[in-house]
């Protein structure tokens, strides 16, 4: 039970992925209070079955923000959205209303992609080559310039995890469970070599809860990676296995490169179709059998054939070295591949997440 004199700890994006786990970890631990950071009502299923604060908190919206860092001791800020505004404003937004509550720090999860497509052994001072940032990439960069020009009204850790993977992960887990169930996900072959930097959320957790209140880190920068780096073929390899599917079927990488450019387009009318006709959409799939199973197959086919942006990572040849956050917290991520993938695949099962 926590005790009333226990410290208060704001998360925001607490209805996601990474911000979900931070939740649920701090809860269990019992050490302190914990308000729950939520945009919007319904993504709060997952936290609201735990006896925790919820708390309205839209990281655009200035004066949500400034009343759900009153009377708040830490902030972890790991509200991210498909809207780059919500990254760099949200930022700048959060870094302001802490500062003027007077939070006593604040951590920020970013992420490796502010590395773009540097190869090599990566450390916290290695710049990306120009011109490889992804949009997402450049909004965590800018996000971190704002946490850099704050420090000295501010405490603030910036840590940068990997590629994170575990229960409740859309995309690294529930995406690659379907490709592979679906039976239609082919082998990479020499596009596949590339070094998958998998670390699983309850090591970034332990991490950023630990970034809170270490001594001598605040204004510092650290890679979080886990323990083992494998290629995408090892990885994809070891998860179809272990999901009791047979062997992932063979396809040239000369097909599986045709196909990705082939889809660009598709992909790009599709978002266009739902971002500004999705009710004229749902309302004709439900008067046409036809065209409803037509959007299932598309819909199907898109997510299991990589698009150009995931080749290019699957051949990057890069490790984020993690040597300063060891010696900084005196640990090491220690969940590997194989098991994180049995926490995963135990998770889809008793969830039923990879209904085809």
């Amino acid at each position: 039970m926590t005790s009333n004199s226990a410290e208060t700890i704001l998360i925001t994006g607490a209805g996601g992925f990474v911000g979900g786990t931070l939740v649920e970890a701090l809860h269990f631990a019992g050490q302190h209070r914990i308000h729950a950071g939520i945009a919007r009502w319904s993504s709060a299923p997952r936290i609201a079955r735990l006896p925790v604060e919820l708390v309205q908190c839209d990281v655009l919206n200035a004066k949500e923000l400034a009343q759900a860092c009153a009377k708040v001791d830490y902030v972890i800020h790991c509200a991210v959205g498909e809207d780059l505004s919500i990254i760099v404003q949200g930022t700048k937004n959060v870094l302001h209303a802490a500062a003027s509550a007077g939070v006593k720090r604040v951590v920020y999860i970013s992420s490796v992609t502010v590395y773009g497509g540097a190869t090599g052994a990566i450390d916290e001072e290695t710049k990306p080559r120009p011109g490889t940032l992804s949009g997402y990439g450049a909004a965590k960069a800018a996000a971190e310039a704002l946490c850099k020009d704050v420090r000295r009204d501010l405490e603030v850790v910036i840590v940068r995890p990997s590629i994170i993977y575990g229960p409740f992960s859309t995309r690294w887990t529930m995406l690659y469970a379907l490709r592979l169930k679906s039976g239609r996900w082919k082998k990479l072959g020499n596009l596949g070599y590339g070094k998958c930097n998998l670390v699983h959320v309850h090591d970034v957790a332990r991490y950023a809860i630990s970034a809170l209140r270490e001594e001598g880190v605040a204004g510092e920068i650290f890679n979080i990676n886990g323990p083992e780096v494998v290629t995408w073929n090892e990885y994809l390899e070891r998860f179809n296995c272990r999901l009791g599917m047979p062997a992932i079927p063979s396809q040239s990488p000369d097909r599986t490169r045709v196909k990705a450019a082939a889809m660009g387009p598709v992909r790009a009318i599709g978002k266009y179709a739902l971002k500004h006709h999705a009710p004229q959409l749902l309302w004709l799939s439900h008067r046409s059998d036809g065209l409803k199973r037509l959007m299932q197959k598309t819909e199907l086919t898109l997510k299991c054939t990589p698009n150009q942006d995931e080749l290019a990572l699957f051949k990057l040849d890069a490790h984020y070295l993690t040597g300063k956050a060891e010696r900084a917290f005196g640990f090491r991520s220690k969940i590997g591949v194989d098991e994180g993938l049995a926490m995963s695949v135990a998770w889809l099962d008793h969830m039923g997440e990879v209904a085809m």
